[in-house]
């Protein structure tokens, strides 16, 4: 698949680290991912963004964040449909065609303006993922199912218009995927019709990233090694034991917390007198700052002022970060408590993945303080779990999905625990974390165990990726938007076929019309892996088959499209279910056997074998697809390939190469072995396989019984003795053939009595009346000698095909023509 991902703001926070695994998760999978974005600074951003690993387009728009700090909502969407028109403008590489239609998916998270113009435009479907609704975040911290009274202010009428277009465009997804069961939950509580395709896709973590070891003189406690570490991690570097919280500096993330609840163990620690090595604990908050943003520069602010309060040292590194708002900012002018020296809490702006590492991997961190409340999902305590870090976090939001508390959930055992789950007040958070500090290394060694395993199989990588491939995949498989009723140059099926009568009679008189049938049967296989599930193409394809004017045949489109199956040329499981199920149905709109049908009286015996074997790739290879309401094509594929075997009416007969019969004879085995077949297909296969090991047997010489196995290979094979039999004549005569068999063939080995017995048993338990049971018994004898005599009149050969056509119109249609008589 050819991707693209919107994403408005490509900096660093949690939102923006899924974008980057996703994407990176979906290219270890071989499919090619550009991400599109209206911001991205190399000095502010996640590292695979900026080296090349990915292809990211910064498409600068011409509006603002805000003005004034005012109407960043409002922007946002602007921005987005300037980004939305870069791509619907501006031409492709491949053509004139436009920049958007390169891509067969796009791939949208925050903003969900872009959706209906890429649809409509772009005739491309569209995936989007859904990290919280806007319209909730605009109004404070969430509460979830807190009452709120209605107010009516300047505010709110700003906001009437902005909410509108985002429940509009939400709901015109074609699928939606959340990061969380609270997300989800809160989106259809908060959001009217929400009926499209949903399901939680919780952020991945790419685990090889936090697998890379840490240089020597970051995980040494050897003295010699601190100016080293300092060049290699900063400010962060340090022998004291540390706590850490990860988030961007913004005001809902409410760090704050954690720097109070730090104050309140320092407290405890220095009530209980204990000296070391815990009177040194110090705090890291880290996480992404942009200067641009107010509310990242009033939080910092808020953040000092709490560290003053306690009378906390602390330090902003690095000072670079706030070079540009010092000026504009006098709090940031004369820092009073902040030092040079190993200061209490550290305030790291915009880590690297290097810092990001050592801080979670370093033996000196002692656990992770996750501080927002209601989090939509939260991938930080998922990061402290990869590391075996104790975490602790909000019993609210997403985190109680991913951290296991026994004291918050009750189907949580202690032992199961990976970190704790408490309210968002200090006194709570100093309890957990001084239960962690005076854990022994092997409590910690078990936690720190569980946590990273669950971490692993729930939020793996490799899970996120194939949850969004199947998604992306699935919404494909729904086939182009804007084409639903005309789908090439705007014209009809019925337009389509008569504009190309005139062409076809011309090709037929220049060429032939094997050549034009070939040519038709190629053209609507590659227009169908363009319109992929189209109807109006599906009638198309079924005008052009059974229009007397245009040469084609149905077993000529039935090979095309199982040759080009085979090499996965089209490769859309809809599409090939599609055609199975249009070939299937002008089969039977003949009211002909597949003998005449499907397969024509003429066709050469190793070309009908070849077709099996290419039918036989085409049903292991249904079975490869992963399961979808959007096709049944295991089960239209099995339909084909018994339909198909029927036309094999005495393998014995082909002149066919021991080499093709042992190829044909692998293919069955490995079919018979691997897929787990239904009854009807599996039945019919074993049957063949029979047929064709008799062809291997006895150095390769065919052997007699061959006739009798391939004439039963589509019957159902009741038991003879079962009363209330009902079928039609050729079903009932093949039985009694199979039953006479013994006397009939030279190499049979029963009786007369065994014969005779055989007739009288299966007379009783007919259905049919006297006339129509010697009509069987009749037909059997034909069939009989037609088996063993080589010095008959050819007659009986067009006799007993005559009597296959027969069976679909019934023995009315037998013994209305007479041939009954001229059997007798």
């Amino acid at each position: 698949m050819r991707v693209a991902f919107l994403h408005p703001d490509l900096g660093i926070g949690g939102a923006e680290r899924l974008i980057v695994d996703a994407a990176l998760g979906l290219q270890k999978r071989g499919h090619q991912v550009h991400i599109y974005t209206s911001y991205h600074d190399p000095d502010h951003c996640f590292d695979e963004t900026r080296d090349g690993t990915l292809n990211v387009y910064h498409i600068v728009p011409p509006f603002p964040r805000s003005i004034n700090g005012k109407g960043h909502i409002l922007f946002a969407h602007l921005r987005q449909l300037h980004l939305t028109l870069h791509l619907l403008r501006f031409p492709s590489q491949f053509g004139k065609k436009r920049l958007a239609e390169d891509y067969d998916i796009f791939f949208i998270d925050q903003l969900s303006t872009a959706i209906p113009f890429l649809q409509r435009f772009a005739y491309r479907r569209v995936v989007f993922y859904g990290h919280f609704p806007d319209k909730l975040l605009a109004e404070g911290p969430f509460i979830e199912n807190a009452p709120k009274a209605p107010t009516l202010t300047l505010k709110t009428l700003y906001r009437l218009p902005m909410d509108w277009i985002e429940d509009t465009t939400t709901r015109q997804a074609d699928i939606l995927l959340f990061n969380s069961k609270f997300t989800a939950r809160v989106f259809k509580n908060y959001m009217s019709g929400l009926r499209k395709t949903s399901r939680v896709v919780y952020p991945g973590i790419n685990t090889e990233t936090y697998d890379e070891p840490l240089p020597v003189s970051l995980m040494s406690k050897n003295p010699d090694y601190i100016q080293e570490g300092r060049s290699l991690v900063g400010d962060v570097f340090s022998f004291r034991p540390t706590l850490v919280s990860l988030n961007r500096f913004e005001k809902k993330k409410n760090a704050n917390l954690a720097i109070n609840a730090f104050a309140e163990v320092i407290k405890q620690l220095d009530a209980s007198n204990q000296t070391k090595p815990l009177e040194r604990l110090r705090l890291v908050l880290a996480g992404g700052f942009d200067p641009r943003l107010k509310d990242n520069i009033v939080t910092l602010k808020s953040l000092i002022d709490t560290c003053e309060e306690n009378s906390l040292t602390y330090r902003i590194t690095p000072l670079t970060a706030i070079e540009s708002i010092k000026d504009s900012e006098p709090k940031f002018r004369n820092l009073s408590n902040t030092t040079d020296e190993d200061p209490d809490i550290v305030f790291l702006l915009n880590f690297s993945r290097l810092q990001r590492n050592y801080l979670l991997k370093s033996p000196n961190t002692l656990a992770l303080l996750y501080t927002p409340t209601n989090e939509h999902f939260g991938i930080i305590p998922v990061e402290g779990m990869l590391s075996r870090l104790p975490v602790i976090a909000c019993d609210s939001g997403g985190p109680t999905e991913s951290v296991l508390d026994p004291v918050v959930r009750e189907d949580v055992e202690e032992k199961e625990r990976t970190g704790w789950l408490r309210p968002p007040d200090p006194n709570a958070w100093a309890d957990a974390i001084l239960t962690i500090l005076n854990m022994s290394k092997a409590e910690r060694a078990l936690l720190g165990d569980r946590a990273r395993k669950r971490a692993i199989e729930m939020f793996g990588l490799s899970a996120m990726a194939e949850s969004i491939e199947n998604a992306l995949q699935e919404a494909i498989n729904l086939g182009p938007i804007g084409q639903d009723t005309h789908f090439y140059w705007r014209l009809s099926a019925t337009e389509w076929r008569d504009l190309n009568k005139g062409l076809f009679a011309e090709l037929c008189l220049t060429s032939g019309d094997d050549f034009v049938a070939s040519v038709i049967c190629d053209t609507i296989l590659t227009l169908t892996s363009s319109f992929q599930g189209n109807a109006n193409l599906r009638e198309y394809i079924r005008l052009s088959v059974v229009d007397p004017h245009i040469p084609v045949q149905l077993y000529q489109l039935l090979s095309v499209f199982l040759r080009m199956s085979r090499p996965l040329s089209i490769h859309e499981p809809s599409n090939l279910d599609m055609i199975c199920r249009l070939i299937l149905i002008l089969h039977y709109d003949s009211h002909m056997p597949a003998s005449g049908s499907l397969v024509p009286y003429s066709a050469p015996p190793a070309e009908l074998l070849s077709t099996i074997s290419n039918s036989l790739s085409l049903l292991r290879l249904s079975y490869d697809f992963p399961t979808s309401p959007f096709h049944q094509l295991p089960t239209s594929a099995a339909e084909l390939v018994i339909l198909l075997f029927s036309c094999v009416e005495n393998l014995s007969s082909l002149v066919v190469s021991t080499s093709q019969v042992s190829f044909l004879l692998s293919q069955v085995h490995e079919v018979l072995q691997v897929i787990p077949l239904g009854a009807n297909i599996r039945h019919s296969l074993d049957s063949f396989l029979l047929a064709l090991s008799l062809l291997l047997n006895e150095g390769f010489r065919p052997v007699e019984e061959t006739q009798v196995f391939t004439n039963f290979q589509l019957t159902p094979r009741p038991d003879a003795n079962e009363s209330n039999l009902s079928m039609d004549l050729l079903t009932g005569t093949l039985i009694m053939n199979r039953l006479v068999a013994d006397r009939a063939l030279p190499s049979g080995s029963g009786t007369e009595k065994i014969a005779v017995a055989n007739l009288i048993a299966w007379f009783r338990v007919s259905s049919h009346s006297l006339g129509i049971f010697y009509a069987h018994v009749l037909l059997s004898v034909l069939s009989c000698l037609s088996q063993t005599s080589v010095e008959l009149d050819a007659n009986l050969n067009h006799l007993w095909k005559s009597f296959l056509i027969g069976r679909c119109h019934g023995s009315r249609f037998l013994l209305d023509t007479g041939l009954i008589t001229k059997i007798s």
